[in-house]
């Protein structure tokens, strides 16, 4: 083999590596390494959220989501439900009544659930445009969930 091939061979693989290396940054999920302020508490550390038609209807969008819930807490904790804070311009147009999402899952320290979720509105004469305004979709969670007190 030729010093010029050997060069060349050489140049490609580092290309490789750096276009692997480029790649690996851009497509890691936003938000995987954010922590909680306190991190004794419940936090979202990373969620996502799309809209899309339902079926072939489209008068009508599907909002959905998933977040991972993670215990920041020493104790296990059990969550009861979680209910997404929505844009006042989604509630408003809002065809789903109850909002809550039933968890009934016991989350131990330093763990994390993934709970999903989803909202039927109504999107006759909206524009996708329009829609995407209304960003962000979620402002917050309430969250109810239950913790034992172990007496000493």
């Amino acid at each position: 083999m030729k010093n010029n091939q050997k060069i060349l061979i050489g140049i490609g693989i580092l290309a490789l590596i750096a276009l692997l290396a480029s790649l690996l940054l851009f497509v890691m999920p936003a938000g995987t390494d954010r922590t909680p302020q306190d991190t004794n508490d419940i936090y979202i550390p990373v969620r996502g959220e799309g809209v899309g038609s339902v079926g072939n209807n489209t008068g009508e969008q599907r909002f959905s989501y998933w977040i991972s819930l993670c215990n920041g807490k020493n104790d296990e904790i059990f969550v009861s439900w979680i209910e997404p804070i929505y844009s006042n311009e989604l509630l408003k147009k809002s065809q789903t009544k109850n909002h809550k999402v039933i968890v009934e899952k016991t989350i131990l320290p330093n763990n994390c659930t993934k709970i999903n979720g989803e909202l039927i509105f109504d999107s006759k004469g909206l524009s996708k445009t329009e829609i995407n305004s209304w960003d962000p979709y979620i402002t917050g969670f309430r969250i109810s969930y239950e913790k034992i007190i172990q007496l000493d």
